[in-house]
């Protein structure tokens, strides 16, 4: 499985991008950052999308790309945006509502089909997601409605956490997955900010340590850092090497990371 880092910050400025991962080429994990990383060529090559909450650091670009492909005149198809019902009714009813954004999940494109699809998954679900991917929903603890998702090729998979605080609810799932090989998980904040991480459902070096030792195994997984506000990206740095664990591994926008197994 290739991970390619589109952005991975919880803030925006001109050297940090949002958080949004690109999988296999054909397959986004949220959207913030898409059309400034990707050619239009690309961006056409996109099937499927997970969103996992609507803050606008995680959706602002699906409003971009959809713009984008109906003017190329070159959509293959539907792009299907999967997330759990009230984080894909807030997206229709606020964003894309043809006062803030128009409605690209009505609006079609030159072969007849609409430019986006909503495709409401449920907290537990497996769903298929492309032609070689299977997601499920899973449960994160943030500020808003969200959830995380486990993807799956069929011989391994990998959890990416979208923003969330401490949960136990997540952890309890997690350690359920025998072929878990990789965690993208957020740390947003430095350890001094403990209390505000917790309030606003995010989490610090510490928490993240403290909430590992809920994970069966966790020694044998691999984990991946993003969200860090880049305000604080120097003390976090330092923080999670304090940390002392050779598994856990702080992403930088443009990585490309293989997951094996």
């Amino acid at each position: 499985m290739k991970i390619e880092v589109l952005g991975c910050y919880g803030g925006v400025d001109p050297k940090h991008n949002p958080v949004t991962l690109l999988v296999n080429e054909k397959y986004l994990l949220d959207a913030g950052t898409i059309v400034k990383e990707l050619s239009l060529k690309r961006q056409e090559n996109i099937e499927s999308i997970c969103i996992t909450h609507c803050h606008l650091d995680h959706i602002k670009d699906l409003c971009f790309l959809a713009d984008n492909m109906i003017l190329s005149g070159n959509t293959k198809g539907s792009i299907k945006v999967f997330g759990i019902d009230p984080v894909l009714n807030m997206l229709k009813k606020y964003v894309m509502n043809n006062k803030i954004w128009p409605d690209f999940f009505e609006i079609r494109g030159t072969k007849g089909n609409h430019i986006l699809k909503l495709v409401p998954v449920e907290i537990g679900e497996k769903t298929k997601f492309g032609g070689e991917l299977n997601i499920e929903a899973v449960a994160t603890c943030h500020s808003c409605d969200s959830s995380g998702f486990v993807i799956n090729d069929g011989k391994k998979s990998i959890v990416y956490t979208g923003d969330t605080g401490p949960c136990p609810a997540l952890w309890r799932r997690l350690s359920k997955i025998k072929d878990l090989k990789a965690v993208f998980i957020e740390i947003s904040f430095p350890n001094k900010m403990r209390e505000l991480a917790k309030l606003t459902g995010h989490l610090t070096p510490e928490l993240f340590a403290e909430e590992l030792k809920a994970l069966k195994n966790s020694e044998r997984i691999d984990f991946y850092i993003f969200h860090i506000k880049p305000q604080f990206q120097k003390i976090i740095k330092r923080e999670i090497n304090k940390l002392n664990m050779k598994n856990v591994h702080i992403l930088n926008d443009g990585d490309v990371i293989e997951i094996d197994g």
